[in-house]
C-alpha cells in the first residue's frame, strides 16, 4: 500500500473553546486536515482528509510524537465493516477476492471517503462520513459512519455508528468485525493481554507471541477485553485499546519491529473481532477505549472504565 499524506509534527490553538490541529506538513490527497481535541494529557484527532479516521494520538509530554501509523488508507484507528457478498462486484485486495467491506478513510486505490457533518467542543468530538470500499475503485458505500470521542484523563471514549441503506436486500451471514481495527506505529513491537481465567483481579498480563512479518495476524484470547502494544523498555509504554466485553483479538506486526514512526510500513495491528450480521438496512454500534502510558496504567485505566454504557445518542 503507497502512502499518501505525511502527518510530521502537529500545531494545536484553541478557538472559541475548539481546538484544531493542523498539519505542519502534507503531501498526497491534501484535505482540511487534523480536528483533534486534547485534555491535560493527550490530544486526539480525526482526518478529514481520510473520511474521519483517527489519525493522530499524542502524549502531550512528547508532542511531536504520533503513535497511530498513517502509512496508507488501511491504517489508522477507524471502522471496517464485512459483509456478503464475497466477492464483492468483483473486487480484490492482495490477490485475493474481498467481500463488502466498507472502511472509513477510502479506497486501497488512493481515493478517500467523505466527511459529511463534523462538530466539537474543546473534549468532544463528532464526524460522519460517507465510507469508501477497500477494495473497489471509488465505490462509496450506501452507508454512513458516525464517530464520537471524548478524552478523559490518558484515555480517549469512542463510539461509533455504522447505519446501513444497501440496494440489495440480502441478509448474508455473520462475519466477523474488526471492533475497530487499530494500527499503530513500529517503535511499540510488544503485544500484550490478560489471558487467564481471573479477570481484573490483578493477574499477570502475558506477551503474545505472532507470526513475524503479519499479516496473517494471530487471533488470541483476552479475558479482560484489552491488548497494548508497548516499547521494549521495563515500564513498557505504549498504546492500548479496549473492547468491554469482547474476548476475541487479532494482532500481530507488519514489517520491521521496534522501527517506524507513523508514515513507515512498519506497524503493530491490534483488534477486537466479534461476529456480527449487518444486514440491509442495520444500525450496528460498538464502543471502545483507547487509552497510552505504561502498561500498568493502561490497565488500570482499563479497569475503572469497563462498565461505562455503550450507547450512540
Amino acid at each position: 500500500m503507497a502512502s499518501v499524506k505525511t502527518i510530521t509534527a502537529v500545531v494545536v490553538a484553541v478557538v472559541a473553546g475548539s481546538v484544531f490541529a493542523t498539519v505542519a506538513t502534507t503531501s498526497g490527497l491534501g484535505g482540511d486536515g487534523i480536528v483533534a481535541i486534547r485534555n491535560g494529557a493527550l490530544t486526539v484527532g480525526i482526518d478529514t482528509a481520510y473520511g474521519g479516521a483517527i489519525a493522530l494520538l499524542v502524549d502531550n509530554n512528547n508532542p511531536l510524537s504520533n503513535l497511530i501509523n498513517t502509512h496508507d488508507m488501511g491504517r489508522l484507528v477507524q471502522q471496517s465493516y464485512y459483509s456478503g457478498p464475497d466477492p464483492y462486484r468483483g473486487g480484490t485486495f492482495n490477490n485475493d477476492p474481498w467481500p463488502w467491506n466498507p472502511i472509513s478513510a477510502g479506497d486501497r486505490f488512493g481515493h478517500r471517503s467523505t466527511v459529511l457533518d463534523i462538530r466539537n467542543t474543546s473534549d468532544w468530538l463528532y464526524v460522519k462520513a460517507r465510507p469508501l470500499q477497500w477494495a473497489l475503485d471509488n465505490v462509496a458505500c450506501n452507508c454512513t459512519f458516525e464517530t464520537n470521542l471524548t478524552v478523559d484523563a490518558n484515555g480517549v471514549f469512542v463510539r461509533n455508528r455504522l447505519r446501513n441503506h444497501r440496494y440489495d436486500k440480502t441478509v448474508y451471514p455473520a462475519r466477523d468485525q474488526e471492533l475497530p481495527a487499530v494500527y499503530t506505529v513500529g517503535t511499540l513491537p510488544h503485544l500484550w493481554t490478560y489471558s487467564g481465567d481471573a479477570p481484573w483481579t490483578g493477574g499477570a498480563v502475558t506477551e503474545v507471541s505472532y507470526p513475524v512479518p503479519g499479516p496473517p495476524w494471530q487471533r488470541f484470547h483476552a479475558s479482560e477485553g484489552w491488548s497494548a502494544f508497548t516499547d521494549a523498555h521495563p515500564q513498557k509504554y505504549g498504546v492500548g485499546v479496549l473492547h468491554a466485553g469482547v474476548d476475541t483479538f487479532l494482532g500481530g506486526f507488519a514489517g520491521q519491529r521496534g522501527e517506524g514512526g507513523p508514515l513507515s510500513p512498519n506497524t503493530g495491528y491490534q483488534a477486537p473481532v466479534a461476529k456480527a450480521v449487518l444486514g440491509p438496512d442495520a444500525e450496528y454500534v460498538f464502543c471502545f477505549h483507547l487509552a497510552i502510558g505504561y502498561l500498568d496504567t493502561i490497565r488500570g485505566y482499563f479497569a475503572e472504565r469497563r462498565t461505562v454504557p455503550c450507547r450512540f445518542d
